[in-house]
């Protein structure tokens, strides 16, 4: 991935578009934009497969909002990353979401306790995020509040609406959110600010 972010970013300075002061600056965020994209691509192939795609894009939305800003367990390369999502991904919406969509109650309850998780937690400064005392800081209020802001939404929701998946899949992603906050926690894979 490095060498395709490395040629883009290469092109981009050839026509100008960036400057050379700043390349690896721009192979960094060009390599994980990639990165990103890709497992994004990968959930969303899942979700047209198992016929879940709006729910899926609920689920990613929500966790992407809040998984940048609480940090938590990391595997150490890409491709254990990206394999990691997509088992991952495959338990989640095969397994897991249907049972907590038959025991709708329960996951509400299991949703309630990882907000409760992710605002204690939260945030954990992975090594290689490098976070400083003040971004940290920064982060941690973010978290607490994208935490509260999904809690009181995804309430809202599942006091409002009947019994549903969509539902199941928003309290999914802080749920997956607060288990790799916990994980990271219990590796210690952080790094002390």
């Amino acid at each position: 991935m490095n060498g395709l972010a490395q040629k883009i970013t290469a092109n981009l300075i050839n026509r100008n578009l960036l400057s050379d002061d700043r390349k690896d600056e721009y192979v960094y965020v060009i390599e994980t934009s990639l990165e990103k994209l890709i497992s994004y691509a990968f959930i969303l192939t899942i979700a047209v497969l198992t016929g879940t795609l709006v729910q899926s894009i609920i689920f990613l939305v929500l966790f992407v909002s809040i998984r940048g800003r609480t940090g938590g367990f990391h595997m150490n390369t890409y491709f254990k990353c990206l394999i990691s999502t997509i088992v991952l991904y495959l338990l989640l919406s095969v397994i897991i979401i249907p049972a907590l969509v038959a025991n709708y109650v329960t996951a509400y309850i299991i949703f309630c306790i990882s907000i409760l998780c992710i605002i204690l937690i939260a945030s954990v400064n992975h090594p290689n995020m490098d976070m400083s005392k003040s971004e940290f800081e920064g982060a941690k209020k973010a978290s607490r509040l994208n935490a509260f802001i999904h809690w009181s939404i995804i309430t809202t929701v599942y006091f409002a609406l009947p019994q549903n998946d969509y539902t199941v899949y928003a309290m999914s992603a802080d749920i997956l959110c607060s288990l790799l906050l916990i994980l990271a926690k219990i590796k210690k894979d952080r790094k002390s600010v």
